[in-house]
């Protein structure tokens, strides 16, 4: 079982360093060949579609890491009602943004290029439940492999395109296609017998599935708006030179993150079996991999910030020197971002679905009310400013309207559960 853990943690670690490495480079290669603006207004395009993006979800990611990190046999069938689920929300999504699409564009090339880009966007739920079901069954490599190949593939495409054209409309059909393209990797290159069959659909189970998975998708969508409203606002209220800015930061900041969130990746299937038959062995080891998590990222911050604020000018060019003072902002709200994902695999584990929403949904509230209070003011640092302080309070303020919640923030500072709150 060991060398399983450690070799799904080097899959996760060379997967997810590939993918950064790449993703790195593609954001290098677009600050250098497009202007600010053109850089900005594509990267608000994709902002749209990833806010977007959870109705196409609908909460299966979450649903099949509960249903295959026990003993659940099940798969085809899971797999077979998901595919038409999936097929039905995406079509929705579709539908919905193009309604957002004629709201917020008047300019009709603005519109084509969020038509372009969503086509291949809301196939991402599908890839979104392939990733949480290697996950949570230790096998990673398949996925990371076909992650990689298809990333690699639309780079270079990316560079031969930008060689001559910077064409937005060609950029989000080459996106596009890259997510269809690990769409069919990941369908025809599964393991275990995940596999379609039209014998399984059963219109019982849907319903089933359905009943199970939205009050995960009210979450998941709160999450994606206090994470990813930010752009969205700067777009709207600032202009796309802001946007720009502020995503290019955003890039670097989370590029260190991939250790960590790789160690919980791995470690956090094996360590919740234990919450069934040993609680107390169950919440030691959680609050460890908490501690642990915590003093990586503590020490990777004291290194990165000085560094990055040094390398952003050299690697993106001197117009992008203003990312340097919102980059140490987002690189610190990315310590409580990786502390949240624990604490939302505990919650989702105990079932405590309501208590996850009502902390997203005070999360996005706050992020929002905070953003239209300092954007105008800060522009892009006002929007880092805003993502810190709504991480800080949504790690450990907010969960704190529950017991569960109030448990969860106990076992991180070291102390004892009271008697009279577990029984109240």
């Amino acid at each position: 079982m060991r060398d399983v853990k450690f070799t799904n943690f080097i899959s996760i670690v060379v997967g997810t360093l590939g993918k950064l490495i790449i993703s790195f480079l593609g954001s290098v290669l677009l600050a250098r060949n497009l202007t600010t603006d053109l850089l900005g207004n594509y990267y608000f395009i994709l902002n749209i579609i990833v806010l977007i993006s959870p109705f196409a979800n609908f909460g299966l990611a979450t649903l099949a890491v509960k249903k295959f990190s026990g003993t659940w046999n099940n798969k085809e069938i899971f797999y077979s009602n998901v595919l038409i689920l999936h097929c039905i929300s995406s079509f929705i999504t579709y539908l919905f943004l193009t309604c957002v699409g004629l709201l917020i564009f008047t300019d009709k090339v603005q519109f084509i290029y969020l038509q372009v880009a969503s086509i291949g966007s809301i196939f991402l739920a599908y890839v979104n439940v392939q990733k949480y079901t290697h996950e949570a069954q230790l096998k990673m490599k398949i996925f990371q492999k076909n992650i990689i190949l298809t990333a690699f593939i639309g780079l270079c495409i990316k560079y031969i395109t930008l060689l001559s054209t910077n064409n937005l409309t060609l950029l989000f059909f080459i996106y596009t296609m890259e997510i269809l393209f690990l769409t069919l990797l990941m369908y025809f290159h599964q393991s275990n017998g995940r596999k379609f069959y039209v014998r399984f659909i059963d219109r019982r189970y849907l319903e089933k599935l359905i009943c199970t998975a939205f009050p995960m998708t009210l979450s998941s969508i709160m999450v994606v708006v206090y994470m990813k409203v930010d752009i969205f606002m700067l777009g709207l209220m600032t202009d796309y030179h802001q946007v720009s800015t502020y995503v290019i930061a955003a890039i670097v900041s989370e590029a260190w993150l991939f250790v960590p969130l790789a160690f919980v990746s791995t470690l956090y299937p094996t360590i919740q079996a234990l919450y069934f038959n040993k609680k107390n062995a169950y919440y030691q080891n959680l609050r460890k991999m908490m501690l642990i998590c915590l003093a990586c990222m503590v020490l990777a911050t004291l290194i990165a910030v000085p560094v990055i604020n040094y390398l952003i000018p050299v690697i993106y060019g001197s117009k992008f020197t203003a990312s340097s003072a919102v980059v140490n902002f987002l690189i610190c709200a990315s310590i409580f971002m990786c502390l949240g994902n624990i604490r939302s695999r505990h919650l989702t584990l105990v079932r405590a679905y309501k208590l996850q929403f009502y902390i997203s949904f005070l999360s996005a509230a706050t992020n929002i009310a905070i953003n239209l209070l300092l954007i105008p003011v800060l522009g892009g640092e006002g929007a880092a400013i805003a993502t810190l302080i709504t991480l800080l309070m949504n790690f450990l303020i907010f969960p704190c309207i529950h017991n569960e919640g109030r448990r969860f923030i106990y076992i991180f500072i070291g102390r004892e559960f009271p008697a009279v709150i577990k029984n109240g």
